[in-house]
């Protein structure tokens, strides 16, 4: 909110991403057009079942293969998107409804901005025919607790919408990568990847552009993803991503009269 109301107004926004991977060797830098990272929505499903938890546990059984056709029947094959189920979890009988209760917990993915925002829709009717279908009750909540502060405040889960680069923008950081890197160090048509971006809060308000800055260096140790535990991050790059960040700066001020 307060990037929305700032004076001077902000024009376009700018990220990098380091990205130790293959695809993008040390010291080269990675973007393109259109969507670069999926978005991304957490769930939460609590399945009852009057009858036992023996049913509950079958009822979500049921649900949790309906859900695999989400993405197998309901969307475009050629566009990206899954859905996962990450954990099961069987709670304790509820004391005046002597109900048993399972509940899953996931996510879904998606490249399309149109597709992502489907699947809301999509996961709730298919849980909730599923459930229906073995008898069961099933609720759907796509803001589930994430963790709870000292004060015991619970904090949300919230979904990243897909990180969209804007064709302009996108084409300033090629120009600007190629003319301090070289034409060869600088690729313009990564594939674009399944994990969400918060980055694509940014793009959903004004033109942006996201890229990688490659990070892959077996020879340093930088050959593990993102997120392991034997990580290492090749800092012999980290002057590159400096210089993009000025170097887009003051060629997007340039460029636009400031």
């Amino acid at each position: 909110d307060g990037l929305v109301k700032m004076t001077p107004r902000v024009d376009a926004a700018f990220a990098l991403h380091n990205w130790p991977y293959p695809e993008t060797p040390s010291g080269t830098i990675g973007t393109r057009t259109g969507t670069i990272m999926a978005g991304s929505a957490a769930f939460e499903i609590v399945i009852a079942s009057s009858a036992s938890a023996a049913n509950a546990v079958a009822c979500a059984a049921g649900v949790v293969e309906a859900l695999q056709t989400v993405s197998s029947r309901r969307v475009d094959p050629l566009q990206p998107a899954l859905v996962t189920i990450a954990a099961v979890e069987t709670l304790d009988e509820t004391t005046k409804t002597k109900n048993k209760t399972v509940r899953l917990l996931g996510q879904f993915h998606a490249t399309d901005p149109v597709i992502f925002a489907s699947l809301f829709a999509s996961v709730e009717s298919v849980a909730a025919g599923a459930a229906a279908t073995n008898g069961c009750a099933c609720a759907v909540d796509f803001a589930p607790e994430a963790a709870r502060t000292r004060a015991g405040e619970s904090i949300k889960r919230a979904h990243y919408p897909p990180t969209v680069n804007d064709a302009r923008v996108t084409d300033l950081v090629v120009r600007v990568g190629r003319e301090m890197f070289g034409a060869e160090a600088v690729s313009d048509d990564v594939a674009p990847v399944m994990p969400g971006e918060d980055f694509g809060f940014f793009a959903q308000t004004w033109p942006s552009a996201m890229a990688w800055l490659g990070a892959h260096a077996p020879e340093r140790g930088a050959a593990f993803p993102l997120h392991s535990g034997k990580y290492v991050l090749d800092e012999s790059v980290l002057h590159l991503g400096v210089a993009m960040h000025a170097g887009v700066a003051a060629r997007f001020l340039g460029e636009n009269g400031f």
